[in-house]
């Protein structure tokens, strides 16, 4: 699994984050991402569902980093708005 470069987590501004739980691979690689990017997110919220946090960052809660296989069905249903 790869994570975007390091100068992606800088840029990525000061919106909430909504992320998995502590503990887990994606998690885990989340926390690398920014660490590598000298950035610290503002977390709003820790979930261990993918659909929970898709749901909540639909609400505008934050932003977050799900798995390609959780965002499958909405990035066949098109661009989000």
């Amino acid at each position: 699994m790869e994570a975007p470069s390091s100068a992606d987590a800088r840029g990525a501004g000061p919106t909430s984050r909504v992320l998995y739980e502590r503990g887990g691979t994606i998690r885990r690689v989340v926390d690398d991402w920014f660490r590598r990017g000298h950035a610290t997110p503002r977390v709003a919220m820790e979930l261990g569902n993918a659909e929970a946090t898709k749901k909540l960052v639909s609400a505008g809660l934050g932003l977050s980093v799900v798995s390609e296989i959780a965002a499958r069905p909405e990035a066949k249903a098109g661009p989000w708005t």
